[in-house]
């Protein structure tokens, strides 16, 4: 099996696609996924120059190593502006697979360095993507790393409170109690984001407020002083008076 450096030294040197062959990227792959197991500075260097230098069509064809070496050196050694754009930039235009494969990797990076704007918007993104998996993996990111969570983002969060995954609504219900600390918080939420509650919603959110009978009081305060619908402050109304009975007993 050729060393590293043999292999940049060959795809630096090719003229043509034609070395594009199962063996020829059976061994390419083998190589970067070598390089994830030793995540060192010269190891992440090597992962740059293979980024750099490699052309797009074999890159397609090697992507998801790469992006798993990139996230793998990236716990214990930081990954350059250019190279986290790089995995930004190809999120748009990869299958599911690489899309779950980028996010992990950026869970992994942030927890070194922090990350960009564009990278946690990523995170929210892939809420909203068709893929479970990949929604799950990102939930499971931001429930664990509070400085990515953002209370901008608090009602894709709130439209899981009724999802039939129970992990997915159970994430979003332990990131939306660490974002939500004010029932004012969530009274300007609800009112801005024009979200198509349910009573499965409304329950949910209630329960956020269910450490005291004095919360709940004041969360229904704040309810009945708001702009939202009577409907809507009905059904929470409701919700609230049938957890006090619960804490009350």
């Amino acid at each position: 099996m050729k060393k590293e450096k043999d292999i940049i030294e060959l795809l630096k040197n090719k003229k043509n696609l034609g070395y594009l062959n199962d063996d020829f990227l059976d061994e390419l792959n083998d190589q970067i996924l070598n390089l994830a197991k030793n995540p060192s500075t010269n190891n992440l260097q090597i992962i740059i120059s293979l980024i750099k230098k490699i052309p797009q069509e074999l890159t397609e064809k090697v992507i998801l190593n790469l992006v798993y070496a990139i996230g793998e050196i990236g716990k214990s050694n930081e990954i350059p502006s250019d190279i986290i754009k790089f995995l930004n930039n190809f999120y748009y235009k990869s299958d599911q697979w690489v899309r779950k494969e980028i996010i992990e990797s950026l869970g992994k990076i942030g927890k070194s360095q922090d990350l960009d704007e564009n990278s946690i918007q990523l995170f929210y993104n892939s809420l909203k993507d068709d893929y479970v998996e990949l929604r799950l993996k990102a939930l499971e990111i931001l429930a664990t790393d509070k400085k990515y969570q953002s209370i901008k983002y608090a009602y894709i969060l709130i439209s899981f409170l009724d999802n039939q995954n129970l992990a997915i609504k159970k994430n979003a219900s332990k990131i939306l109690k660490m974002l939500i600390k004010e029932e004012n918080t969530l009274v300007e939420i609800l009112t801005n984001s024009k979200l198509k509650l349910n009573k499965f919603h409304i329950r949910n959110l209630v329960v956020l407020f269910s450490d005291s009978v004095f919360k709940l009081y004041k969360l229904k305060e704040a309810l009945d002083n708001s702009n939202l619908s009577e409907e809507i402050k009905g059904i929470f109304f409701s919700e609230i008076e049938t957890i006090i009975k619960i804490i009350s007993k």
